[in-house]
């Protein structure tokens, strides 16, 4: 399946799904199914990328931003499930020896995540997505983060995909928080 077709489809799931639930007559019900202003969040993060191909190790420093929506039905009240879709962009690799494939790299990201209370304000997260960029094909990352107020989270992830690997540090917020 083409590129457009797999984003075209993770849009469809992200954005359309809370709308096909089935109508209920309770309000508590009707409002699981539309999307809510309180559930989408933004962040930006920086990071740094290692790449080895063949003999040539690189490494560049980067910065990411998204979106992300957090789904009204949730397992149990210590886990969360969000998607989110961004942009991740590097600069130059310097490599240590020989010449890499990649001088930068530019990627649309989607992904899901699952995110796991811990004690207090610490969750653990799990991430599986899409790279549509630069190193084309799926990824998978695992991190820590804080959640600071109902609103605010700074986390830390490693993310791993076919030729580059990412360290990064994301700050999020709410979408509401920023603008009411």
């Amino acid at each position: 399946m083409g590129t457009l077709k797999v984003f075209f489809v993770i849009f469809l799931l992200i954005f359309y799904t809370p709308f096909t639930r089935a109508e209920s007559t309770y309000p508590a019900e009707k409002e699981k199914t539309r999307l809510n202003i309180d559930r989408i969040y933004g962040g930006f993060g920086l990071s740094e990328h290692d790449s080895q191909i063949g003999n040539a190790k690189g490494e560049a420093t980067g910065f990411s931003m998204f979106l992300g929506y957090l789904l009204p039905f949730q397992p149990t009240d210590y886990t969360r499930i969000s998607f989110e879709a961004g942009y991740l962009s590097t600069e130059n690799f310097s490599w240590d020896s020989g010449v890499g494939e990649l001088s930068s790299a530019d990627s649309i990201l989607t992904s899901g995540i699952l995110e796991l209370n811990l004690i207090g304000n610490w969750q653990v997260l799990g991430r599986v997505g899409y790279d549509f960029g630069d190193d084309e094909g799926n990824f998978f990352g695992l991190g820590l983060g804080y959640l600071f107020n109902n609103g605010l989270n700074i986390r830390t992830e490693y993310m791993e995909q076919d030729k580059i690997d990412i360290l990064q540090l994301n700050i999020t917020m709410r979408v509401k928080d920023l603008f009411y």
